[in-house]
């Protein structure tokens, strides 16, 4: 090799700062271990007591979407997307449908729809909704996760809503 080759090899793999390799492979080994629970916990169906939230008046529990979202994502691997069907504006409510299309890791794609209505959060005098974008994405949220749901993710809380 000449020089000048050697010179275009080492200009090439600039990029490949190898000085942290062993903070690449500890951040690695950490998803690993992350995916490996999240698949644990979608197999059991279980969710880890601190990720176990509680709605008020009636102490019902539920996951956070984001909790869901990460635990999807950990195990089909980032083999996930949503897609809002349809979305009903009413005076005081939202209807949100969609479907959470998933790629298994074993290659098989199924299809899981999930819909909500949630009440549109109104202004104390009356007049008009609060942050319209806020309630509709709070209603996005609650058919992903239904639909989540309907995948078999966080059967604890939710199977016996179904």
């Amino acid at each position: 090799m000449t020089e000048k080759t050697k010179a275009l090899a080492v200009r090439e793999c600039d990029f490949l700062d190898l000085s942290k390799e062993n903070e690449l492979l500890q951040e690695l080994a950490q998803y690993q271990a992350r995916r490996l629970e999240a698949i644990r916990n979608f197999l059991t169906g279980e969710v880890p007591a601190g990720f176990i939230k509680h709605k008020k008046p009636r102490n019902e529990p539920y996951a956070e979407a984001n909790y869901m979202r990460d635990q999807v994502h950990l195990v089909t691997n980032w083999g996930d997307s949503w897609q809002q069907t349809q979305l009903q504006v009413g005076k005081t409510h939202i209807h949100v449908t969609g479907e959470l299309t998933i790629t298994w890791p074993n290659g098989q794609t199924r299809i899981y729809t999930g819909n909500a209505i949630t009440a549109i959060k109104m202004r104390k005098d009356g007049k008009g909704a609060v942050d319209l974008g806020f309630s509709i994405k709070s209603a996005d949220s609650e058919a992903w996760k239904k639909a989540a749901a309907n995948a078999g993710f966080c059967r604890q809380l939710y199977a016996a809503k179904e």
